[in-house]
């Protein structure tokens, strides 16, 4: 309720000086009406100023700043988003729109004219959209004139002075994210060379939780934040489950011959394992080990491990109880009702009705890393004014206890089949088994017979987590994904 007062009370404020205003240029106009001025045109003349041309000054204004609000990287460089009036405020502005399905547009209000706007803009999409309030201006930024009349022979006339006026702008605040320009830039220039239409990497400080790479290919609507199945990196799931609810221990034994049969299904995996351990089953992706366990933990099981990992809502930390992105899909396990055999078979594998975004993936990875705590990424640090001051929108993630996703014991199973599935020879990574990572693959068939292809999982720097990842190529041909998969993977490790 105050804000809102306030907010009427400035406007009423730069309603009443624009009255002030012209009613002192109209009265300077009334006296020149009835005292015509004399003036000298230069030559020697003397010129009278006849009333019937005192009507053709003009009174002009323009608006010489919106007064919005920047979004902003992390480095404080101004974010370029679809506006067409606004100024700099004396930082760097980015030379081109990066991401800009995340900084998101601007266009013509809902609802015009407006209490709370006094400029004919709005936030349409992106951040731009869900900070909308905290971004727009108080007071545009204004300066009039008048242009002085002219005598008949089209002489100018001296001796009238110019009347000018400036009104200064009543900013927005600044959007501070937690985006690394430099890396975000990079990302988005392998993802352009690699040609793949829908491809995405992603980063998480996992001292911070916060974002620093949300890159995509597709800019119309963000590969990164767009659930898609996920194949075996939805294995990591199974097994927490199955470990969370001591249906299996972390001994347990399995045997793969290549096939499991169950009704309605004959499921093939992709190659014969033979004997594995729980660890050797998440580091080789065997399909038949997952299957068995899905089928002996039922639906809810995983259902419940999905939704403690976060893959059930979007992976951002909201703000005000609202998406920071509005068009950033929450992933799922189960579109369908039922428990049939098949069914559990299928979503134990990351098949069938199961959804994660790439944003999903690396909240996951992120999560297992940090020994099953789970806390949402973060995308917006907080707010900066005109003076500087600066307002964080979140408390330091790491002064918070997060959720507790699985128990410590559960995250070092999960850590060290990842391990083992980059850095020893029979592991589904080791062609990146050069770089200091520990990660999980996957695989995801499409009904068009294109796969989606990924891999998630965090970087190690003297032996400790720094970061989480993900990197995902979909809807490409088998061996085209895995292709783009690797080149893109192997180009961004290298860079780190």
């Amino acid at each position: 309720m105050h804000n809102t007062q306030v907010r009427v009370g400035r406007l009423i404020t730069l309603y009443i000086l624009f009255v002030i205003i012209g009613a002192v240029l109209l009265g300077r106009l009334f006296l020149l009406m009835l005292f015509p001025r004399v003036s000298d045109t230069g030559d020697g003349r003397v010129v009278r100023v006849p009333r019937w041309q005192l009507d053709e000054e003009h009174f002009h204004l323009q608006l010489t700043s919106d007064a919005r609000g920047w979004i902003e990287f992390q480095n404080g460089h101004r974010w370029l988003s679809r506006r067409l009036i606004g100024q700099t405020g004396g930082k760097p502005l980015s030379p081109a729109v990066v991401a800009p399905e995340i900084v998101g547009s601007i266009g013509l209000p809902d609802i015009w004219p407006s209490r709370d706007k006094v400029v004919a803009e709005q936030g349409r999409s992106g951040l731009e959209y869900t900070f909308d309030p905290i971004l727009s201006g108080r007071r545009p930024g204004v300066t009039g004139h008048v242009v002085a009349a002219k005598v008949a022979n089209g002489t100018a006339v001296h001796g009238l002075p110019a009347t000018a006026f400036t009104l200064t702008p009543i900013r927005g605040k600044n959007v501070v994210t937690t985006i690394d320009e430099s890396r975000q830039r990079l990302a988005e220039s392998l993802l352009q060379k690699t040609g793949a239409r829908h491809a995405s990497i992603v980063s998480i400080s996992l001292r911070s939780d916060d974002i620093g790479v949300l890159a995509s290919a597709d800019h119309e609507s963000s590969d990164a934040l767009r659930a898609i199945a996920p194949g075996s990196i939805f294995k990591l799931v199974t097994a927490a489950a199955a470990l969370e609810t001591h249906t299996y221990l972390s001994n347990a034994r399995f045997t793969c011959r290549g096939l499991i049969r169950v009704p309605h299904v004959d499921m093939h995996c992709w190659r014969v394992h033979g004997q594995l351990s729980l660890r050797e089953a998440i580091a080789q992706s065997c399909d038949v080990t997952f299957a068995t366990i899905g089928i002996k933990l039922g639906r809810m099981p995983m259902l419940v491990q999905a939704q403690r990992f976060g893959i059930l809502e979007s992976g951002i930390a909201p703000y005000d109880g609202r998406e920071v992105i509005a068009n950033a899909t929450a992933g799922a396990v189960y579109k369908q009702s039922g428990a049939d055999l098949g069914l559990l078979a299928n979503t134990a594998i990351g098949q069938e009705d199961v959804r994660m975004s790439p944003l999903q993936g690396a909240v996951l990875a992120a999560t297992i890393a940090m020994g099953g705590e789970h806390h949402r990424a973060r995308l917006v640090k907080g707010f900066t004014d005109d003076s500087g001051r600066f307002t964080p929108l979140y408390p330091d993630a790491r002064d918070t206890v997060g959720l507790r996703a699985c128990s410590g014991f559960t995250a070092s199973v999960l850590r060290d089949g990842m391990w083992v599935a980059v850095h020893r020879r029979e592991g589904t990574a080791y062609a990146l088994h050069r770089f200091p990572i520990v990660a999980k693959t996957g695989t995801a068939e499409l009904p068009n017979g294109h796969v989606n292809a990924w891999l998630i999982g965090y970087q190690m720097h003297e032996g400790t987590p720094v970061s989480a990842f993900s990197v995902c190529v979909a809807d490409e041909p088998s061996w085209l994904a895995h292709k783009h998969l690797y080149q893109l993977a192997t180009a961004w490790f290298k860079s780190l």
